[in-house]
């Protein structure tokens, strides 16, 4: 854990070296709590991020653009450092008939499901920046609907590796997050 934490720190003065101070580069919408890697949350850098990640599957729920109707739109990007994880998180508030169509949309797939009682093989909780309360805990008015979810480490420890992405919907505030996690 201490080679880990070291790595971080190294990696983030690296970083904050070549661009100038960090706090120069992080925008004051920053989500909380701040995270170890300088990364992006320009909401205008969004189609450029969404341009030069591969043509995946992976970004295929994401929108090409963000919608004009949009409103309350957040944004926060991870790019993948060295064997670290990646994400990638748009938050918006859309109208009502928008959310209900991604709601029938997403309805079927499969819910994330809050429980104290989780195991190892269990999927673990999507790690949402931008939706954590001050508490750090991820807002339950969301439905997680998990795209696709795909534990990539050992039989003894399935998710200490894995990929999920998916969509998020609350409906009483037309919330919607569409996210990918890698790590």
């Amino acid at each position: 854990m201490k080679t880990r934490t070291t790595v971080a720190l190294l990696i983030f003065i690296f970083l904050s070296a070549c661009n100038g101070s960090a706090s120069d580069k992080v925008p004051t919408e920053t989500p909380e709590p701040r995270l170890p890697f300088p990364f992006i949350t320009e909401v205008s850098r969004y189609s450029e991020v969404m341009e030069s990640s591969d043509d995946t599957p992976l970004l295929d729920h994401f929108p090409e653009t963000i919608p004009s109707e949009a409103s309350n739109v957040k944004f926060a990007y991870q790019p993948r450092i060295m064997q670290g994880a990646m994400f990638l998180e748009l938050l918006m508030v859309l109208p009502e008939d928008q959310v209900d169509d991604l709601w029938t949309q997403y309805s079927g797939l499969e819910k994330y499901q809050f429980s104290e009682d989780k195991t190892l093989e269990d999927i673990p909780e999507p790690i949402l920046f931008l939706i954590r309360d001050e508490n750090h805990e991820l807002d339950r008015n969301f439905v997680i609907f998990f795209i696709d979810a795909q534990p990539a480490g050992q039989d003894n420890f399935p998710w200490n590796h894995g990929t999920m992405y998916g969509v998020g919907i609350n409906k009483a505030n037309f919330e919607v997050i569409y996210w990918l996690q890698y790590w």
